[in-house]
């Protein structure tokens, strides 16, 4: 199914890209002010490098915005394991006290109950 939908949307622009490709081949020329730098390229290699740099900086903006999320979901994570490790120790030793109640000879206190 994803693979589906990743055609779908994926293809159209695949053709916008190379439709957009083929209709501009003109060359434009590019130069670093400060450097003796001089490069002849197309203006659609120009456009689709300044898309991916875009991209590429969009996405490592969104990865650092959302590294304070990432961290308190981790700390969710370890708190929800130490919670059920919790509730674990507790039904083992609920279990424990229920056996030794059960154990336990008619009128005496269970020894779990004992001290109180």
């Amino acid at each position: 199914m994803r693979r589906l939908i990743g055609l779908l949307i994926g293809l159209p622009i695949l053709v916008i890209a190379a439709s957009f490709a083929g209709s501009n081949l003109q060359s434009v020329t590019l130069t670093l002010f400060p450097l003796p730098f001089e490069a002849e390229v197309s203006i659609a290699l120009v456009v689709y490098v300044a898309l991916v740099a875009g991209f590429v900086a969009g996405a490592v903006i969104a990865w650092f915005g959302a590294g304070r999320l990432r961290h308190r979901a981790r700390e969710n994570e370890i708190a929800a394991r130490r919670a059920a490790n919790e509730v674990e120790r507790l039904k083992s030793t609920a279990e424990r006290n229920a056996a030794r109640a059960l154990e336990a000879p008619k009128g005496e206190r269970p020894k779990a109950l004992a001290g109180r």
